[in-house]
């Protein structure tokens, strides 16, 4: 019993936290593609929608876009890529020392592990 209530009480602390990745995680955890008229119709958070719009590969324009999220290593580095070209150095760091499967923050040393 208690084991549930710390397991509850970490998933409302973690969705108050504003962490789009994690909401994903807890919520639709098995989430890869999407359509944001989806998002909207189904009241995702502000945060995570733009999260999904700014962080994953649109794939088509469909119901108001549709979106692949990254997964592969080559589709992170990637999305880096796109990110680092048109957005400016501040969101470029923000993304790269932001751990893409959990959300939490990334130390240099673990950004570099992961994007080289």
């Amino acid at each position: 019993m208690i084991l549930l209530y710390i397991l509850k009480y970490n998933n409302i602390s973690n969705m108050t936290t504003n962490n789009p990745i994690e909401w994903l995680n807890t919520t639709h955890p098995k989430l890869n593609i999407i359509a944001i008229s989806f998002t909207i119709n189904s009241n995702f958070p502000e945060y995570v929608q733009t999260h999904i719009k700014n962080c994953w590969i649109k794939i088509n324009d469909s119901n108001q876009g549709t979106y692949k999220k990254p997964t592969t290593e080559q589709e992170l580095l990637q999305k880096g890529m796109e990110i680092a070209t048109t957005n400016p150095p501040e969101e470029t760091i923000k993304y790269l020392l932001t751990n893409p499967h959990t959300g939490h923050q990334m130390s240099y040393a673990e950004s570099r592990m992961m994007y080289g």
